[in-house]
């Protein structure tokens, strides 16, 4: 037991040793259902040029030249990726493990290869994901080790003694939106076997930042943090926030104070200068003093620079009064960092993103104006301070000449996606609503031969992307929110947005919307939107006009509901509304609403009556508060319905999930061998009604008996949470929407003909659907000589894709002929015999194949036919199966050819 001096006050920290901890046991929960599940690999496809928020970066010390070609760069959701080639190619590290949030990496000084990751960001936001504790790897990340801390949920900062690679600190926020033990400063000599926690105020304050002397590693500095976050309010701020410092590794502590302010103090960033270790800089957040910023009583606090040249004695005020250094997001910034060549230099993290040449009394920027804003996180080249590396919420990005000019480097496969869309073009079309970055569209393949690029990509919106929906009938018309509402239609024929926001009737309240609004369509026409405030909102021109048709279906406490203002005072966030809706595509006006708050209701007249199905839900075991993420109605029959809520704003990850088939009446729990994880999506596939999808914070997960099992259904997918999930239908393609590596496409048609009584025959040939022969450009140019810095996804094979199901191996394979209507043979193909669901891709070509069929252009030396002349014509031809003593014959269709047009299209506008 040390103790702990606060000026006059003495606080006791308990210095608790542990052993290494592995994660919590669970109950039985779904597995990969191999080999059922193992052949739907998916396509990643994108969008990735915008990138995803970078939580930290590492660059080794060593060897002497090439360190500097060696970054590590981290994402809040999209895990830990390495380059060596500085930036050109980047490799993930993290992939294996069970969660890829990341809020600390920290690599030995020593020894390169020995590296820290500490899970869970730390930024304090709606939007932060726990981690499960802190890895270690000595192989460069080839290899990781769980080294315990696993209830600490958010690790803010790791620190390695460069003396002695197994003496490790960590500071950890701790727990989001409860109080928990593990937080404070952990503390390990033995290469983390063994932790103790040395700096622990109370089981509600946690510890933000911690700095290390490099001289003398026994002295530290720790900022400790405190905070309320609710999901209805931030209360940023007390008297426990302040800045404590150790001079013999971590044993006693002291409060600093000598004209560090106290009260309401939020949250502190720190650095210090390593040529001399007494200059410290500290950046923070100051409740006490504030600034109106908006109507109402919203407020800004006031971030403040701190300096001391005496090691932490004495401190002066270094930016001017009127001066706030954070004018954007205390919480969810402030960090510091001094120019390890010159004193008088630092940068602060944020939007804008400025400089100081003179300790803070003045400033200047934005630098790196060209690069997407809100930095989180600086890296400076100890041998040339102009070469900075940034890491923001658009990426990681590289300047040569102090902040004049920069790159991104968008060859990272990151982006962070909250809704999805697919039209019924032909090939069809996906749009994302994406965090920090807009709407987007883009091909489920791509005209170019070598597949989908960041070319393939159009940007639709501005501000953050929420909700998006496509008219399925015409996809020229696209609705989309963003943050708390910013309702637009898009126009994609003429390519304008119109603002179709509801507004409240003069003299009633404001509607009030959710960060992620929902805009769904009316699955019986079009031309009708629903949108959900308190009240569920109708139009049926297209959002030209809206309709309340319920009273607020939130519980509405009047003490809890204030004007968005997270980001300073009183630090209101809008939460009781509706967060998803869903109308019976089998019987219209059966409409089904979930609030943020957990009220579920449907209405069964068009908004004439609504029933709550709160309390029944409530009586399963569902959480009452809990956020419902989304009401789902049956494809098939009318009183079906699925509900799932989350209860992450508790910090509660048990999943919940219920569903009803005589509207609401009653209900059972389908959760059972789900695992703790928040349920961010449940989806019913249209084709087969025992069929169900779910995507939760560790990726997808999918039951064929309605609910009553469910198997893991990642593959070649990290664990990444899933916020979305659809199947495109003409395709029978499923499609998903991941918070941290963006869209994953895998053709399920076989898994939604698997019945039980096909899974329980020994063979069998799913059918075959038609084909469509797609003619990509091909002329010989150079499109695809680009380097190797670009990402590209592989487009699907243009091919007939034959399927069939194997219960147990077939040494011997299968045979596979293809003949004409004439009865001419055009393909003999031979296919696998593993046991499971087995594909055959039929590439329609003309056999035998021309001894150039590679070459698609139409000069050279030696006569090539035609792209269209190397293929078979459309039509039926007769398939044969033979495999494992079963013989099947089915027809098949190619059903026609397509092309793409070259350029735009411009069109007149009325």
């Amino acid at each position: 037991m040390a103790s702990l001096l606060t000026g006059s006050a003495s606080l006791t920290v308990i210095a608790l040793t542990c052993a290494i901890a592995a994660p919590p046991p669970q109950k039985p929960v779904a597995q990969r259902d191999t080999p059922l599940l193992s052949s739907f690999q998916y396509r990643n496809i994108g969008p990735f040029r915008m990138s995803a928020r970078v939580s930290d970066i590492a660059v080794p010390d060593s060897p002497a030249k090439a360190h500097r070609n060696t970054i590590y760069v981290s994402f809040w959701t999209g895990g830990l990726w390495k380059t060596t080639d500085h930036g050109t190619t980047f490799t993930p590290l993290f992939d294996k493990q069970n969660k890829l949030t990341i809020g600390a990496i920290a690599l030995a000084h020593s020894n390169p290869r020995d590296i820290w990751v500490g899970t869970g960001d730390a930024f304090t936001s709606r939007s932060s994901f726990a981690g499960d504790g802190i890895y270690r790897s000595l192989d460069a990340g080839r290899t990781w080790q769980h080294m315990g801390l696993t209830d600490t949920q958010h690790i803010a900062r790791i620190r390695i003694d460069p003396r002695d690679p197994n003496n490790v600190y960590v500071a950890a926020m701790g727990h989001l939106y409860s109080d928990n033990a593990e937080r404070g400063v952990f503390h390990t000599t033995d290469g983390g076997r063994t932790w103790k926690k040395v700096l622990y105020i109370n089981d509600h304050i946690g510890v933000i930042d911690l700095i290390m002397d490099p001289k003398n590693p026994d002295v530290l500095y720790a900022a400790t943090y405190e905070k309320t976050r609710l999901p209805w309010q931030l209360v940023e701020g007390g008297p426990g926030s302040g800045i404590y410092k150790t001079s013999d590794g971590g044993k006693t502590w002291h409060r600093l104070a000598g004209g560090l302010p106290g009260g309401r103090i939020g949250r502190i960033g720190l650095s210090l200068y390593p040529k001399n270790p007494n200059i410290v800089y500290a950046v923070i957040d100051n409740a006490n003093t504030t600034k109106p910023i908006g109507p109402d009583d919203k407020v800004s606090t006031m971030g403040e620079i701190y300096r001391t040249d005496d090691g932490g004695a004495h401190w002066r005020k270094m930016n001017p009064p009127d001066v706030n250094v954070m004018p954007k997001g205390p919480y969810y910034f402030t960090q510091i960092r001094v120019d390890p060549n010159n004193p008088d230099h630092i940068i602060v993290t944020g939007e804008p993103f400025k400089q100081s040449f003179d300790g803070g009394k003045t400033w200047h920027g934005p630098i790196m104006e060209k690069m997407f804003g809100d930095f989180r996180t600086l890296w400076f080249d100890p041998e040339n301070s102009k070469h900075m590396l940034t890491g923001s919420d658009g990426g990681l990005a590289v300047s040569y000449d102090g902040g004049k000019t920069s790159k991104a480097y968008n060859t990272i496969p990151v982006n962070e996606i909250y809704t999805i869309s697919v039209d019924n073009d032909r090939p069809y079309n996906i749009y994302a609503g994406i965090q920090d970055h807009e709407h987007w569209r883009g091909p489920s393949q791509s005209p170019m031969r070598f597949g989908v690029s960041p070319r393939d990509w159009q940007a639709l919106s501005d501000g953050d992307g929420e909700w998006i929906t496509v008219d399925p009938t015409d996809s020229r018309w696209v609705y989309m929110t963003r943050e708390y509402g910013g309702h637009t239609r898009l126009d994609q024929k003429l390519g304008y947005e119109t603002n179709i926001q509801p507004r409240a009737p003069r003299g009633q309240p404001p509607y009030r919307f959710l960060w992620t609004p929902p805009m769904v369509l009316s699955p019986h026409d079009p031309k009708t939107l629903y949108t959900g405030g308190q009240m569920l909102l109708r139009s049926t021109d297209r959002g030209n006009s809206w309709q309340a048709i319920s009273p607020d279906l939130s519980t509405h406490p009047a003490d809890r509901i204030m004007r968005e203002s997270e980001a300073g005072l009183p630090g209101g966030i809008p939460w009781f509304a509706i967060s998803t809706i869903s109308e019976s595509p089998v019987k219209a006006g059966v409409i089904w609403a979930g609030t943020a708050d957990g009220n579920v209701q449907m209405t069964p007249d068009d908004g004439g009556h609504w029933i709550d199905m709160t309390a029944k839900l409530t009586a399963l075991g569902a959480r009452r508060d809990g956020y419902v993420t989304r009401v789902q109605a049956s494809h098939f029959v009318a009183g079906r319905a699925y509900v799932s809520k989350s209860g992450y704003k508790f910090d509660d990850f048990h999943p919940y999930l219920y569903r009803t088939d005589d509207y609401g009446k009653t209900w059972r729990s389908i959760a059972d061998t789900l695992p703790d994880a928040p349920i961010d999506v449940v989806y019913e596939d249209p084709f087969n009604p025992d069929l169900i999808f779910v995507g939760n914070d560790q990726g997808v997960f999918v039951s064929r008996t309605g609910g009553g099992h469910w198997a893991k259904m990642n593959n070649n997918m990290p664990n990444i949470p899933v916020f979305d999930i659809k199947v495109q239908h003409r395709s029978h393609d499923l499609v998903l929407g991941s918070y941290g590596r963006g869209i994953w496409i895998t053709n399920i048609d076989a898994l939604e003909q698997l019945t039980p009584e096909v899974a329980a025959s020994n063979a069998h040939l799913f059918d075959t659907r038609p084909a469509t022969q797609r003619i990509h450009w091909c002329f010989g140019a150079n499109d695809y000589l680009f380097g190797d810095n670009h990402l590209v996804t592989p487009n699907p094979p243009s091919a007939m894709m034959i399927r069939y199901y194997l219960k147990v191996p077939a040494p011997s394979g299968a045979a596979l002929i293809i003949k004409d209507a004439n009865g001419k043979t055009v393909a003999n193909l031979k296919g696998p015999g593993k046991a499971g669901i087995n594909t055959v891709a039929w590439d329609m070509r003309k056999a035998p194949p021309t001894p150039d069929e590679s070459n698609c252009t139409a000069y050279g030396d030696k006569p090539v036919p035609p792209i269209v002349d190397q293929i078979e014509p459309p039509g039926r031809y007769a398939l044969t199966v033979d495999v494992a003593g079963r013989h099947f014959a089915q027809t098949v269709e190619i059903a026609g050819r397509q092309g793409w047009a070259l350029g735009p299209s411009p069109q007149p506008i009325p």
